[in-house]
């Protein structure tokens, strides 16, 4: 039987391409790999503490327009909301840690990724302490230019770290 091209490109090792005018470029693998990376730093940036203009930035980094991220309970955020969520007072961010990514899938002859990961996130909502280990699915679509962008994301519920 023939092996899906998803299942042999997630089995191999990463690998450098290049150099290309001087660049090295890196495999798709690596490229979303590091976007999830820098995500995630650049977010930790942008909310502790809180910046309009650096959530801003982060946002077109990182989100297609009109992407969402769907909470825990089910509600989405859109940019307004997630950024409306994150300056108010009802939340306190103490920090977010990327702990793993766990997988990577890439579908769509190259242009698309379903990724895995997993976030350990200290916050306060509302009041009520969170001390979470989380699990994030992100569908990633590949610009023109070559690099990645998110276009919908998901949130579980956090576990107890161990």
């Amino acid at each position: 039987p023939v092996e899906p091209a998803v299942g042999r490109l997630r089995d191999r090792p990463p690998t450098l391409h290049g150099p290309v005018n001087g660049i090295l470029l890196l495999s798709a693998e690596e490229a979303i790999r590091a976007t999830i990376k820098g995500n995630s730093e650049v977010y930790l940036d942008a909310c502790k503490p809180f910046s309009q203009e650096k959530f801003d930035a982060y946002w077109d980094r990182y989100w297609a327009p009109g992407s969402i991220l769907i909470r825990p309970s089910g509600n989405p955020l859109d940019r307004d909301g997630w950024s409306g969520m994150m300056g108010s007072e009802g939340v306190e961010f103490i920090s977010s840690e990327l702990v793993s990514i766990d997988t990577v899938n890439i579908l769509s002859c190259g242009k698309a990724a379903v990724v895995t990961y997993t976030n350990h996130d200290v916050f306060t909502y509302e009041g009520t302490a969170n001390d979470d280990i989380a699990k994030f699915t992100v569908v990633l679509s590949k610009k023109d230019d070559g690099s990645w962008i998110q276009v919908h994301a998901h949130r579980s519920t956090g576990q107890d770290p161990e």
